[in-house]
């Protein structure tokens, strides 16, 4: 009878290798792995563009040799990385309390209503929020995010978050148990058993403290926080006014609205920013700063305050798949709005018949700018 291989013993992994290696060459193809990850089921239900790059995401890891096949180690690998336990099962057979308060967190802080999913924002925010783990980088986090979650997906599930808790520990210093306990404790309060002395003055005992909710806005901003919002509150304010027409000297008449500047933000003013900010390139990236505007405005209103500003950065953030701070960063790093069109002078001075002295005055005239 054949063994058939498990993570304890690779060895019985031959007539399965051997079972995908259909030409006989002791080395699988993009294609054998395609039909490994099918019979599994991992394809199911996939488009042939996501199914693709599925594939490709497995094979490459696996690929340690970069010579686009793999060896029967390589394969062993790979198997053992599929038929594993996930890190979720193993801590619910050992640790079923704790797991189900983590599952408890999750499910408050993330978004959805059958099936939920965190983004990269509510994970940041909900690690940072807690006591022992706030002095973790947001950098960290987001590359930590990054490595967790599928190929073109914007948030992770349970499972996915459980593993980023173990990456978490491993940059703290602790095993993923401790991590979830951290969490578990600031979610009771400050009368959990573990780690009595631990700090909670910066954290709410209210159920979803840390979540990205507006209920979130409770938390505390930390001085880096609040330098970054002013920076970006400095920047909406002259993008806001850049090109109003400047106060005039003389008082309007009773009931006029000419030349007075209105507040707010319109459409064309945020396309501006994002362009000179590097957020966005191209046309169809501008239609993602319209639609993300259009959300993001009054219903009756054609401009957008600061606070829907800020609701603006995060739907263009989320459809970039970019992390909101990253956004914010680049907007606080905006230099100060300038035209970009060529002035008309320039474009006059050699297509214009200089014949005569007058002529010549005219045209000084027209092209002159402010005049």
């Amino acid at each position: 009878m054949v063994t058939v291989g498990t993570p304890s013993n690779p060895g019985g992994y031959h007539t399965i290798f051997e079972k995908y290696d259909r030409s006989h060459s002791r080395a699988l193809n993009v294609d054998d792995v395609r039909r490994l990850l099918d019979d599994f089921g991992f394809l199911k239900g996939k488009s042939d563009t996501d199914s693709a790059e599925l594939v490709l995401s497995h094979f490459t890891s696996a690929d340690q040799d970069r010579d686009s096949k793999l060896s029967f180690d390589e394969f062993s690998g790979l198997y053992s990385k599929l038929t594993a336990p996930s890190l979720r099962k193993v801590l619910a057979t050992k640790l079923p309390d704790l797991m189900a308060q983590v599952q408890d967190i999750f499910d408050t802080c993330a978004t959805g209503s059958t099936k939920k999913s965190m983004t990269n924002t509510q994970f940041v925010k909900l690690v940072r929020t807690c006591p022992g783990l706030s002095h973790l980088q947001v950098t960290d986090l987001d590359i930590i995010f990054a490595k967790i979650k599928s190929k073109g997906e914007r948030t992770i599930s349970f499972d996915q978050f459980v593993e980023a808790l173990e990456l978490v520990g491993n940059k703290h210093g602790q095993p993923v148990q401790e991590v979830m306990q951290l969490l578990a404790n600031a979610r009771l309060g400050p009368d959990a058993d573990t780690n009595p002395g631990t700090p909670l003055a910066n954290t709410s005992s209210h159920p979803e403290a840390g979540c990205d909710s507006a209920r979130s806005e409770r938390s505390p901003l930390s001085p880096q926080d609040h330098e970054l919002l002013t920076r970006v509150r400095q920047v909406f304010a002259r993008f806001a006014a850049f090109g109003a027409p400047r106060p005039s000297l003389t008082p309007p008449r009773p009931g006029s609205v000419a030349g007075e500047a209105k507040p707010g933000m319109d459409c064309t003013r945020l396309v501006k920013l994002c362009r000179d900010a590097g957020i966005v390139r191209g046309p169809k990236s501008v239609t993602t700063v319209e639609l993300a505007f259009a959300k993001a405005k009054p219903k009756t209103g054609r401009r957008i305050g600061f606070r829907d500003f800020l609701r603006a950065l995060s739907l263009i953030a989320e459809s970039k798949g970019v992390p909101e701070e990253d956004v914010l960063a680049s907007v606080a790093a905006c230099p100060e709005p300038t035209l970009t069109q060529t002035t008309i002078t320039q474009s006059f001075k050699h297509h214009v018949d200089r014949s005569t002295e007058s002529q010549q005055i005219r045209v000084n005239l027209t092209a002159t700018p402010g005049t």
